[in-house]
């Protein structure tokens, strides 16, 4: 026998999986025949075409080309941030962030779809390619699904205030505490209090629900 061995039928799939593939096919052989009339190979790792050895029982082998279409790979998915955030470690008015994808790439069955959202659990294959912010404390999910079902998610965490806190109320005390008039002449010294007969010497004010907190407060004579 000095012919090789002849590729058969195949089971091979372009359809792309992430699980384990068992590809079966046929061989044929005219002389002494092959070694056995179906070979079987289970391919385990990511590979879209790979080769399938058969023989015959003089020894000769082919290699009998199949798809494969097995990845069990994650993509890639990484976000940027266009915008400075503060030295406090906040977005404000004049910056508010805008989140998008650095990178989303699979090298093997290829990006199937996207998205930017606000859920861990639940993906949003939005194919948005930016997301901008809201204002408040948020955390932005990136999502990238490959052709083979395999996923991967990342994200970042923000901190948005567009908003000026509340003018801050004070009171003029003595140093009992007690409020004393305002407009008026006084012999004792004067202190700027937040609320009077409290013994709170910082002015009130408020930076809301969804805001960065109050920072400091300045006190002046000559609103400077």
């Amino acid at each position: 026998d000095t012919t090789s061995p002849t590729c058969g039928d195949a089971s091979d799939s372009t359809f792309w999986t992430n699980s384990d593939r068992v590809i079966s096919i046929k061989c044929s052989d005219d002389d002494c025949g092959c070694t056995q009339n179906t070979y079987y190979k289970t391919f385990t790792e990511s590979a879209k075409t790979s080769t399938i050895k058969i023989a015959d029982k003089a020894g000769r082998e082919t290699e009998c080309p199949v798809n494969v279409y097995v990845d069990k790979d994650l993509p890639t998915c990484e976000l940027e941030v266009v915008g400075a955030m503060e030295s406090s470690g906040w977005y404000g008015t004049s910056n508010a962030p805008v989140v998008r994808f650095k990178n989303k790439n699979d090298t093997t069955s290829g990006v199937a779809t996207y998205g930017l959202g606000l859920s861990k659990n639940n993906p949003e294959f939005n194919k948005l390619d930016s997301y901008i912010v809201k204002e408040g404390v948020s955390t932005v999910f990136g999502y990238v699904k490959d052709n083979a079902g395999n996923e991967c998610t990342t994200n970042s965490n923000f901190g948005v205030d567009k908003t000026a806190p509340t003018a801050p109320t004070v009171a003029l005390v003595n140093g009992d505490w007690a409020e004393i008039s305002n407009g008026a002449w006084h012999k004792t010294n004067i202190y700027v209090s937040g609320q009077a007969n409290s013994g709170n010497p910082n002015p009130i004010s408020s930076d809301g629900t969804n805001g960065s907190g109050v920072g400091y407060y300045q006190i002046s004579t000559d609103n400077s």
